[in-house]
């Protein structure tokens, strides 16, 4: 019933915004159970669920920084927003229960997923911190963040014996557990797993590539995540200001992506400005298809349909 309420109080002061914030306003409805309550059942809405694994992420940002609407719900007592029901960002997310871990480790087999182990102290908070960055750095990954005290059940499956501890897992599958805040071992644990960023499921070159065989390759760079962004260096590193400002851009959004630094391999780099019919970089490229350079991705940033293809394409 509290979700209900707060999403008749949501959708009535969304109501109020101007009518080019329609899209927005329906996404923002139907995600704010999981962006804010951490709940996807009894959705009063009709014919939104498919935005509820979609819209999350960013409506979540969109009503942090529109905290009116949040506040109203507070005032009338319609929902209770705790740590642990937050969708902290596009891949760092708080646990709520064991159902809601279930549902998690379950919508993508293939995917790494972190569980980290926490309490609101000391040195847990400074692991926190690492474990933020790390989902920072590896957007392929999904880092869950589990408070002990409130998830007991959750604690005794893993058979949790301190905090902070840690266990990185493939879908289902036990890949490693680390006890103790041993930051270094946290972050080469993931990189093994996760793989480095800008090279993430990147296709090595072959000896004497034929065109065929570049092209196969360049087709496999372009589909290597969602959301792919070639680029000069990487995202923490950038070797522009052009792809330092989409990259940048793309974090602000909330938008997961894994990159490529067109300037280790000119082949690629070459081969992209012909496929895509593009002469620059940065290029991004969304399920494969491409999208534009920085000035492609500003515009569609300003007028929503950045938030959309995203949103399209299941990110």
């Amino acid at each position: 019933m509290r979700t209900i309420c707060f999403f008749q109080t949501l959708a009535r002061g969304l109501s109020k915004l101007p009518l080019h914030y329609k899209a927005l306003r329906n996404s923002s409805v139907a995600a704010a159970a999981v962006a804010l309550c951490g709940q996807t059942e009894n959705c009063p809405l009709d014919g939104i669920q498919w935005m509820l694994d979609r819209s999350a992420s960013g409506c979540h940002q969109w009503l942090m920084d529109h905290p009116w609407i949040v506040q109203a719900s507070r005032a009338q007592n319609q929902i209770q927003l705790t740590p642990t029901a937050t969708l902290l960002g596009s891949n760092l997310v708080a646990v709520t229960d064991a159902e809601h871990l279930r549902t998690l480790l379950s919508a993508d087999l293939a995917r790494v997923s972190l569980l980290n182990f926490w309490a609101p102290a000391a040195p847990c908070v400074q692991m926190n911190a690492v474990v933020a960055e790390l989902a920072k750095k590896h957007p392929l990954i999904l880092a869950l963040n589990i408070e002990a005290e409130e998830q007991a059940d959750i604690v005794e499956s893993f058979e949790i014996d301190a905090v902070p501890s840690f266990v990185v897992l493939q879908g289902h599958t036990l890949l490693a557990r680390i006890a103790g805040a041993d930051a270094p071992t946290l972050t080469q644990t993931i990189a093994t797993h996760a793989g480095p960023l800008p090279t993430s499921g990147a296709p090595s070159a072959p000896q004497n590539e034929t065109p065929e065989q570049l092209d196969a390759r360049m087709r496999a760079l372009m589909t290597q995540s969602k959301v792919v962004l070639f680029m000069k260096g990487n995202p923490e590193e950038p070797r522009c200001g052009f792809s330092r400002k989409i990259s940048t851009l793309l974090q602000q959004q909330s938008v997961p992506f894994s990159s490529f630094d067109i300037l280790q391999d000119e082949d690629v780099r070459q081969s992209l400005k012909r496929l895509n019919d593009w002469p620059t970089f940065p290029q991004l490229i969304v399920n494969g298809e491409f999208v534009g350079g920085l000035d492609v991705v500003q515009e569609m940033v300003e007028s929503g349909e950045l938030k959309e293809l995203v949103a399209q394409a299941g990110v």
